[in-house]
């Protein structure tokens, strides 16, 4: 990217940042039309039978968040799920649409969900789109707050005329990023929000506290749905390239796929040389690399490593008989089958913690950055700064010295909530319902 690009791509994203994340005009400026909406949705006769419950999949991986919400209606004898499988759409400069991207959405939702439940909200055949409004939905959840990924008739702001949009973020806020998960220009248009955790809940209340107030938007601090699916799972199906030994120590790394420093920072330019040579050193130690999907394409675009170089990192796993890069859609196996988890700023962290596993947070060298996590969260963790002590705290997890195990099992409960959250919220949509 040439510095005019650089310079004009930092001054977009500061003001998106300021206008659509941080700011709240755009959001007092709409509540005159979210009533509106409301009303004319109230007006209209409801059909009668079940309650129809709509959940958008896209992409593959945001999937887990909401499907215990989903098995919930599939199981309840008033309510039927719908899931509408939406394709993964690619704009230039977020207008002229490029690409859609059907085959992997269609591909994981129709092997895993019947078809009395699911629908295609694009044909590629024909080339035409599903119009929302056939499907005479209650309730729609969205999975993510960046609708540029969605058809217009898709987003909120369309949504909300005819149904009722919900929103379960994709990822628990943490180190502050709830004007990310929770931007103003997507949650001005949400009529039910079942917040993740009590900071979300506080953000919330402080950001939208007109509507709120006038329950013209409604929010529940129900917890996160999808830990309602963490279980120990068959330690077979799991990644890892060799069986565990009586002397295997498994350390997962998932660093940071970005190394700008308004969105944290990572450590993989710092660590990624130290930690495959672990592995490589000690054939007891099983390794297994698990970058975000975004992750290598910003390593080199953003000048981390060179594309040659990368590729000769990679090559590295693919010759280390104890190291894996895991790509795998689904990572619970992972988790539960692993023994730590090396992290840098990433919602893993807390998925992770309801294994009630070890997990040593990496700080980054940015100045002022906070450490990782809320209040409840970060007692939990090992928090390092250096490579040495990284290595210095595995070694002490790996003889057994892990003082803060009581207090990760304390926190694992708190986390899931006793396993029926996804139950919860749908209670919740019922009596939304009978209003």
């Amino acid at each position: 990217m040439s510095v005019i690009g650089k310079v004009i791509h930092t001054v977009l994203d500061r003001t998106k940042h300021a206008v659509f994340e941080k700011g709240t005009l755009i959001y007092r400026l709409n509540i005159p039309a979210l009533r509106r909406s409301n009303r004319e949705r109230a007006a209209r006769p409801r059909p009668e039978g079940k309650i129809r419950i709509g959940f958008i999949l896209q992409p593959p991986t945001s999937w887990a968040v909401i499907e215990s919400v989903y098995r919930a209606a599939a199981e309840d004898p008033d309510t039927e799920p719908v899931v509408i499988l939406m394709p993964e759409l690619e704009f230039r400069a977020y207008i002229k649409l490029e690409k859609v991207l059907w085959q992997e959405t269609y591909a994981f939702g129709e092997s895993r969900i019947p078809a009395e439940h699911r629908v295609r909200a694009y044909e590629p055949e024909t080339e035409k789109w599903l119009d929302p409004a056939t499907l005479n939905l209650d309730f729609i959840f969205i999975p993510r707050p960046y609708e540029t990924y969605l058809p217009k008739p898709w987003r909120a702001s369309a949504l909300r005329k005819i149904t009722r949009v919900c929103y379960v973020p994709y990822a628990p806020a943490q180190m502050g990023d709830e004007p990310l998960l929770y931007n103003s220009h997507f949650i001005r248009n949400v009529s039910l929000f079942f917040t993740e955790n009590k900071d979300a809940a506080a953000y919330l209340e402080k950001t939208i506290k007109p509507t709120l107030a006038s329950a013209d938007q409604k929010m529940y601090d129900t917890g996160y749905p999808k830990y309602d699916l963490v279980k120990p799972n068959d330690p077979s199906a799991d990644i890892w390239p060799q069986k565990r030994q009586e002397d295997t120590f498994r350390v997962l790394w998932t660093p940071r796929w970005t190394s700008s420093t308004r969105l944290g920072g990572n450590n993989f330019r710092r660590y990624h040389e130290q930690i495959i040579a672990l592995a490589e050193n000690d054939q007891s130690l099983q390794l297994a690399f698990r970058p975000h999907p975004l992750a290598l394409d910003a390593y080199v675009r953003e000048e981390v490593l060179s594309q040659e170089e990368l590729d000769a990192y990679l090559d590295r796993y693919d010759k280390c008989p104890n190291a894996v890069v895991d790509r795998t859609v689904s990572y619970y196996d992972t988790f539960f089958a692993s023994d730590v988890l090396v992290a840098d700023i990433t919602s893993l962290i807390e998925d992770y913690m309801v294994t009630a596993k070890p997990v040593v947070f990496c700080a980054t060298d940015i100045p002022g950055a906070p450490d990782y996590g809320n209040d409840a969260i970060r007692p939990g963790l090992y928090t390092v700064h250096s490579w040495d002590e990284l290595k210095a705290t595995l070694a002490d997890l790996r003889a057994g010295r892990d003082p803060k195990k009581e207090l990760r099992e304390k926190l694992s409960k708190e986390l899931t909530r006793d396993g029926h959250i996804g139950r919860d919220i749908l209670d919740i949509l019922k009596k939304e319902a009978a209003n």
